[in-house]
């Protein structure tokens, strides 16, 4: 039985995360989004991150549609598991399902 709000799609994405480390300026790394919602992602890193729970990113990656719509978003990462994170936006995504049936 599905308990989510939102439904998830599932694809492969490759992007970026912006991270704010505590000293300079902030970092930028590789990768790949797994699975979007209004309410968040999972996205996969080519490394173990030194993501932290609770820490402020902003994703962006380009959905694969003939317009090669650039998404970008402010989110809260939630957990971390070795190169698995999941994050959850700011604030919701109104337009998610429209974007997701032009990528198809």
């Amino acid at each position: 039985m599905e308990r989510r709000k939102f439904e998830r799609h599932f694809f492969d994405a490759k992007g970026s995360v912006l991270h704010e480390r505590i000293k300079g300026k902030p970092e930028s790394s590789a990768i790949t989004v797994k699975d979007l919602s209004r309410s968040g992602v999972k996205f996969d890193t080519g490394k173990s991150e030194t993501l932290e729970t609770d820490e402020n990113i902003v994703i962006t990656f380009e959905f694969s549609d003939n317009r090669k719509t650039f998404f970008i978003k402010e989110a809260t990462v939630r957990n971390v598991k070795a190169k698995t994170v999941r994050a959850e936006f700011k604030t919701l995504c109104g337009d998610i399902a429209l974007l997701m049936h032009t990528a198809s």
